[in-house]
């Protein structure tokens, strides 16, 4: 939602979108008999410190020869423009595998009456209630392993 200074809501304004996978989480799951997930998991920071996509020196953090959790969500517009109520939509898209295990920072910027304005939510992955049970992941791609870092 976009509004100016005086909480009107701004309509066609062009606002740009990034997301950025902040943490992901490695552990396990249960489901109960009425398809309600309990995670037992450790959540671990993305190891892509400098947000480059480059494994550098000193980023696996857990030994396996690779940045994650890797660039394993996105969203469908990277640029919206909003309606006549100040609302535009958009779709967080992820492969299944990764419902429950990766939190997502989602930022959106935009420029009203010269005036920049930008604002970040976090976001966890899910799984849909009709993807369960059959569907959904039953363990992280991350590991169950509840250790983030390597013990040197």
């Amino acid at each position: 939602m976009v509004t100016d200074s005086n909480g009107t809501p701004i309509s066609d304004a062009e606002v740009i979108l990034s997301i950025y996978p902040s943490r992901y989480f490695k552990g396990t799951p249960s489901l109960d008999t009425s398809s309600k997930v309990t995670i037992d998991a450790i959540g671990c920071d993305n190891e892509d410190i400098n947000r480059n996509g480059l494994l550098d020196i000193g980023e696996d953090r857990n030994g396996n020869n690779q940045l994650d959790p890797g660039n394993v969500i996105t969203v469908d517009n990277l640029t919206i423009k909003t309606g006549t109520n100040g609302y535009a939509d958009f779709n967080v898209v992820y492969a299944i595998q990764y419902a429950w295990w990766v939190e997502a920072e989602i930022m959106a910027r935009v420029s009203v009456g010269g005036s920049e304005s930008s604002d970040t939510l976090f976001f966890t992955t899910t799984c849909l209630a009709s993807d369960m049970p059959d569907n959904c992941p039953l363990s992280s791609p991350f590991g169950a392993l509840k250790i983030c870092d390597v013990t040197i």
